[in-house]
């Protein structure tokens, strides 16, 4: 039984697909949804620290409030989480959510990096998938539209 699902959430194309499989699922199973957003600070350019907090600080709570109005507003119980210390391991921030808010599955997007951009990157989903306690279902970015019309087909015939 599936009672909290973690969702966390950078707002791209591929976090909005895996918004959509969490809430199809939590509507199957009555569960809730957390949003996260974790405060990144490596995706700023040339500002100063304090600028550079308070303008990413308002776009994660921009982001995450958007996908919590976005899931409620089709019936979904959501509730937002911040991730507001600035951190570089974004991946420790989400299995320390996962924990804190006992979720039972993790739901989360993948952008398919390779290669060179991978090795400089990282990947923050295989990170997660690596070291979660909790299970982890990754939405590629290719297949995002794909899989949510096959959970919506499963959430269907369980209804």
């Amino acid at each position: 039984m599936i009672r909290t699902v973690l969702l966390p959430t950078d707002g791209s194309a591929t976090a909005t697909a895996a918004g959509d499989l969490a809430a199809d699922l939590a509507k199957c199973e009555k569960a809730k949804v957390v949003v996260l957003g974790v405060l990144h600070p490596h995706y700023w350019g040339d500002t100063t620290e304090f600028e550079r907090d308070d303008v990413l600080l308002a776009d994660v709570h921009g982001v995450v409030d958007a996908e919590v109005k976005r899931l409620t507003s089709s019936g979904v119980d959501a509730v937002a989480r911040y991730w507001d210390t600035p951190t570089d391991h974004v991946q420790d921030a989400i299995q320390q959510v996962a924990e804190d808010v006992s979720a039972d599955l993790v739901v989360m997007g993948t952008h398919g990096r390779s290669g060179l951009e991978r090795a400089l990157l990282g990947s923050v989903t295989d990170r997660v998938l690596r070291h979660s306690t909790v299970p982890v279902l990754v939405v590629p970015m290719k297949a995002g539209a794909r899989g949510a019309t096959s959970m919506k087909a499963t959430a269907g015939a369980k209804a």
